[in-house]
């Protein structure tokens, strides 16, 4: 049996009432890999009859979840995910919106990265690099920081940020770290009570750290520490460098603040699932969602 015809013929038991049949069919449709799911949306816009039109696109969005979470939980964490960072992007816009297309959001995201290779060159400092890479992200490209409440979803959501270039502190941070790494530069979040800002490492130096909410401005770490301290946040003094996938399971904590206080408890709950698959620790419980502005 064709493949064709193996899906169409699962298709046609999506709605068995069946317990163990139904099982069966999501074994079977997961066993078929990622590219199930473009096949799916091609035979749910040929279906005339509206009923299983729908059926259809809810089992894409089911099955979309679990494949998007079965790939944050296979993410490689540690000193190394930079080199994995640029899919987690992707594997975040797409777990939100099912019907963001890999080629699609890429093309988008492409178009930022290529922005500082046209501007590679030898012989710079890590201070001139650094002060390019700012001058582009946000100066070029007019990457613009906004909603910092957590109110909208248009400015948290990825390929709408992409496509306006404003975006919260958390879509913004994750946009600017994946450039950060197609550009090959040593950025990693530098964690503190509530917060974090990136830091430029030479080995196990660290250089100066970046103010993402002044346009990119470079400070030193004694300085971002007296500010903290001056501004009365708890635990300043404990600053600590993490792995880049910190910076991805802070978004999804920023999502689920977000959806929590609109109310919508679904997509809360999609985003503290990906926060379980990733299996990070949590930096943002500061953040209540019925926190005042």
């Amino acid at each position: 049996m064709t493949e064709g015809h193996s899906l169409e013929h699962l298709i046609a038991l999506f709605d068995d009432p069946d317990e163990v049949v139904s099982a069966c069919v999501d074994r079977s449709v997961m066993e078929l890999g990622e590219g199930v799911l473009d096949l799916l949306a091609a035979r749910c816009a040929r279906e005339s009859d509206p009923l299983l039109r729908e059926s259809i696109a809810s089992h894409i969005a089911r099955y979309n979840t679990e494949f998007r979470l079965k790939a944050l939980a296979g993410l490689h964490r540690g000193p190394n995910f930079r080199a994995s960072l640029y899919e987690g992007c992707f594997l975040a816009a797409s777990l939100m919106d099912p019907a963001v297309n890999r080629n699609d959001f890429n093309a988008k995201l492409s178009v930022c990265t290529s922005e500082y290779h046209n501007e590679i060159s030898s012989g710079r400092t890590a201070v001139e690099d650094a002060q390019i890479f700012n001058h582009i992200f946000f100066h070029r490209l007019h990457f613009t920081l906004t909603d910092q409440e957590l109110r909208t979803e248009r400015c948290a959501l990825l390929p709408q940020v992409l496509q306006s270039h404003r975006g919260n502190p958390f879509a913004l941070s994750l946009i600017y770290f994946t450039m950060a790494e197609e550009a090959g530069l040593p950025l990693y979040p530098m964690t503190f009570h509530g917060g974090f800002v990136p830091v430029w490492l030479e080995g196990a130096e660290e250089l100066f750290c970046v103010n993402l909410l002044d346009h990119g401005a470079l400070v030193s770490k004694k300085m971002l520490a007296d500010s903290l301290r001056q501004r009365g946040v708890p635990g300043s003094q404990d600053m600590r460098i993490r792995p880049a996938s910190t910076v991805l399971s802070m978004y999804f904590e920023s999502l689920s603040t977000l959806y929590s206080r609109s109310g919508n408890e679904t997509r809360a709950a999609l985003a503290e699932k990906a926060i379980e698959a990733l299996g990070a620790d949590r930096h943002l419980s500061h953040l209540s969602p019925d926190e005042e502005d």
